[in-house]
């Protein structure tokens, strides 16, 4: 079993598995790390996609995965109304 540490990803603290890159994490999200419009920074720096598979994930780190998305954003009282 391997072993886990903490991290915090957008504002919420989760555990995730030692010896993880960027692009590791990103596929454990369920997205897609080759799709265009996804940015990350950790601990403030942002970290640029070429380096994702080299930059290894620390205990304690404050990672932010931000998707840029097309048509503008639906909050859930609009998904309510439509």
């Amino acid at each position: 079993m391997a072993e886990l540490i903490e991290v915090t990803i957008n504002g919420e603290k989760r555990k995730i598995s030692t010896g993880k890159n960027i692009n590791d994490l990103i596929s454990d999200l369920k997205l897609n790390p080759t799709q265009p419009g996804i940015a990350v920074a950790i601990d403030d720096e942002v970290i640029v996609r070429k380096n994702w598979r080299v930059t290894g994930i620390t205990a304690g780190q404050q990672i932010e995965i931000i998707r840029a998305v097309g048509g503008g954003i639906k909050n859930a009282e609009q998904e309510k109304a439509n």
